[in-house]
């Protein structure tokens, strides 16, 4: 009932997600793909991808960011043709265990389609210009509290945390603090416009997400040279990818593709 009822929500809210053809039914792709899971997934790769794909390869998307445990319950019990997962599949298998699924089929298969980096930002009128990857981890395990004791002001930091269930969070703690989110410290955010008003607001802060699109007055902030912390983004499939969804790993993947570069 869970799952449905995300998926409904999911098409509620979200009506982009469906094809929208600019002349009736004539103008839809013969083939389409249903792709549930992460939402982060569907906005930073598939929705930018779609025309692409229906332009080159004839396929179309049928898409629904209804989360990655919700996404992966469809494609176990044969509802979609691929879960979107923005975190590796063993660590989503565990989330899904946690929540009592228990029959977890053993030829699930996951594909790398696309890798994302969290960016560490401070305030602008924070001179420090870099952290090295144990001066970050002591920020955000709490062991570090003032700016002087990395070379900075006399400044009290204050660590921003990614939105709780984020793929940004789950890098941090996986990349930082060796998996262990109960040593995370910080202020939590709600998501890319919280996190963005923190910093720029707050002189001691730091936070750490990937670049979002946000109006150029959120934008206001200062990237830190640390450690490159990525999360990958993954298609799961029963086994061997259907022939469609075979196709479009292909067109994504040729060359590698890395959705945050800069």
């Amino acid at each position: 009932m869970k799952k449905l009822f995300a998926l409904f929500l999911s098409l509620s809210v979200c009506p982009a997600i469906l094809p929208s053809p600019a002349s009736g039914d004539a103008m839809l792709p013969g083939t389409m793909v249903r792709l549930y899971g992460s939402p982060v997934m569907m906005e930073r790769v598939f929705e930018p991808e779609r025309d692409r794909l229906r332009e080159s390869l004839g396929v179309g998307l049928f898409l629904a960011g209804i989360g990655e445990g919700n996404g992966l319950e469809s494609l176990i019990d044969g509802e979609c043709e691929a879960a979107m997962l923005s975190s590796p599949l063993e660590d989503a298998l565990t989330d899904l265990a946690r929540f009592g699924r228990r029959d977890i089929p053993r030829d699930l298969a996951e594909h790398v389609v696309a890798s994302e980096r969290v960016w560490v930002m401070v305030n602008p009128s924070n001179p420090v210009p870099s952290l090295t990857p144990g001066q970050l981890e002591g920020i955000y395990r709490g062991r570090i509290t003032n700016w002087r004791e990395v070379g900075g002001p006399d400044l009290r930091i204050i660590p921003v945390q990614p939105p709780s269930g984020s793929a940004a969070r789950k890098a941090l703690v996986r990349e930082l603090l060796g998996g262990d989110a109960s040593a995370l410290r910080g202020m939590e955010t709600a998501g890319p416009r919280d996190m963005a008003n923190y910093v720029r607001f707050l002189d001691g802060a730091v936070g750490a997400m990937p670049l979002p699109s946000l109006p150029p007055n959120y934008m206001k902030f200062r990237i830190v040279e640390t450690v490159d912390i990525r999360y990958g983004m993954y298609l799961v499939t029963r086994g061997v990818p259907p022939a469609e969804v075979g196709r479009i790993l292909e067109f994504l993947t040729v060359g590698g593709r890395r959705v945050s570069s800069r």
